[in-house]
């Protein structure tokens, strides 16, 4: 399990940076992540990116498949 301080996320792109780390740490793919939390791979794409628009529960989906909670 890897805790994110909260504070350390404080803007989509943070929180996108946050995401990438730990899916390259968990040594997956783009398309694994997505295919593990019921996303699109487009979707990892936008939040690795920081796209400001990502929707929440999804974007929490991704951080349950990579172990990561925030703090």
């Amino acid at each position: 399990m890897f805790i994110v301080p909260s504070p350390y996320l404080t803007s989509p792109a943070a929180f996108g940076s946050a995401v990438r780390s730990a899916r390259r740490r968990a040594g997956l793919t783009q398309s694994d992540l997505a295919h593990r939390a019921g996303v699109g791979r487009r979707f990892v794409v936008d939040v690795e990116s920081g796209h400001p628009r990502a929707e929440l529960g999804k974007a929490l989906a991704l951080l349950e498949v990579l172990d990561v909670y925030l703090a």
